[in-house]
């Protein structure tokens, strides 16, 4: 069957259509009509276009979506499902590749892995069995803060520590953690999830701390955690001049763990953070070569609020 080599260019509302014939165009055939155009067909066309506008800027998750949309009512119920419209230059989404002009990594070798992953997550992995010693994975960048800051993250995890057979403990944990590498002061929020083994009986606590020194060796809190999401927002700066860390399940509701006045404190003492690191490890208390375990974590962001 031959098509017509062009197509009818008379939109007129109310003008006849008539059938091409095998070489014709639209518009050249002399037979019957056999229908009428249209007279909404102008109007038709035109919410097809703003319904697709409408859509890409859906896709795109504009940062005000129309009051009563599906998009504004999962932004009222997730605080953060929006990135910013002005992002800080610190800001990552990490969608497409791992920006490493931004971010420095560490620890990654056989089958342990630091990565972007669609949509748009920063993926930490170990496979189980690929170390039996200590992993750290760490994803490092340098930032400038300065009077009321306020940087946030949020992850979703599955920590998987070894469960031993002598006595003492393993662990995987995930960490978020703000430090000025001048002072050699920092401090950070700590998800962890532990096995003790003691007297042929086995312990598994899932705790949350805060962590301070240039290692993060001391602790300033540790507390059990119950968790009902699967993402876990934490954040950690300044508000009433006092250095706090909170965590959120959505981004409205959000749980101080810790506080202290951030100019005397023993976290910062007053010394502006000048790194931001995320990072996931596993290791053992009783013998570094039964550290093992595996580990996932997904970071969906990480943005300097203030």
């Amino acid at each position: 069957m031959a098509y017509p080599t062009t197509l009818i260019t008379d939109t007129t509302p109310g003008a006849d259509i008539y059938p091409p014939q095998s070489g014709q165009a639209f518009g050249t055939y002399s037979g019957a009509p056999v229908g009428t155009a249209n007279p909404d067909h102008p109007t038709w066309m035109k919410r097809i276009s703003d319904e697709m506008v409408s859509v890409e800027s859906a896709l795109g998750l504009p940062s005000s979506p129309a009051v009563g949309s599906i998009l504004y009512q999962i932004n009222q119920d997730y605080g953060d499902y929006a990135a910013p419209a002005s992002p800080s230059a610190y800001n990552d989404e990490f969608i497409g590749t791992l920006n490493t002009t931004q971010w420095t990594t560490s620890g990654t070798g056989t089958g342990a892995t630091i990565q972007n992953v669609a949509p748009s997550y920063c993926q930490m992995a170990l496979i189980q069995g690929a170390s039996t010693s200590v992993t750290t994975l760490k994803l490092t960048e340098t930032i400038v803060s300065s009077g009321t800051f306020m940087w946030q993250t949020k992850v979703r995890f599955m920590l998987s520590p070894v469960a031993i057979a002598v006595s003492g403990s393993t662990y995987a944990e995930v960490a978020f953690v703000l430090k000025n590498t001048t002072a050699s002061k920092a401090i950070g929020i700590f998800l962890v999830a532990q096995v003790f083994f003691a007297t042929n009986q086995y312990s598994y606590p899932i705790t949350i701390g805060v962590n301070r020194g240039n290692t993060l060796a001391t602790a300033n809190t540790s507390c059990m955690l119950v968790n009902t999401g699967s993402d876990i927002r934490m954040r950690i700066g300044i508000i009433s001049s006092n250095l706090v860390c909170q965590i959120s399940m959505d981004g409205y509701n959000w749980m101080q763990i810790w506080s202290e006045v951030y100019s005397s404190g023993n976290s910062l003492a007053g010394n502006a953070p000048n790194q931001l690191y995320l990072q996931t490890d596993n290791a053992s208390s009783s013998s570094g070569s039964i550290a093992g375990g595996a580990f996932l974590s997904a970071w969906d962001y990480v943005r300097m609020m203030a």
